[in-house]
């Protein structure tokens, strides 16, 4: 498999991730790697994060669009919802 975002730049470069958002191959270069919470539902429906962050990999498009609800949440708006 090739990385999408290369492709579309008539660049042949293999894919090393698929994109947990879009499931586009990403190479190298395009590959964005971030945390994510982890969290177990207690009892009356409590969700507590666990210590440990689980590997999140994204294509450049779709870690900008995500970053989009940190930004909104500054600005006093509803959070966007990324899970």
């Amino acid at each position: 498999m090739n990385c999408y975002d290369c492709s579309r730049e008539s660049v042949d470069n293999p894919a090393v991730a698929v994109c947990n958002v879009c499931s586009a191959g990403i190479c190298r270069k395009h590959l964005v790697e971030t945390d994510r919470a982890v969290t177990v539902t207690r009892l009356l429906n409590r969700e507590e994060e666990l210590p440990l962050k689980a590997r999140k990999l994204l294509c450049h498009k779709c870690s900008q669009a995500l970053r989009q609800g940190s930004k909104v949440q500054e600005l006093g708006f509803a959070q966007v919802s990324t899970s």
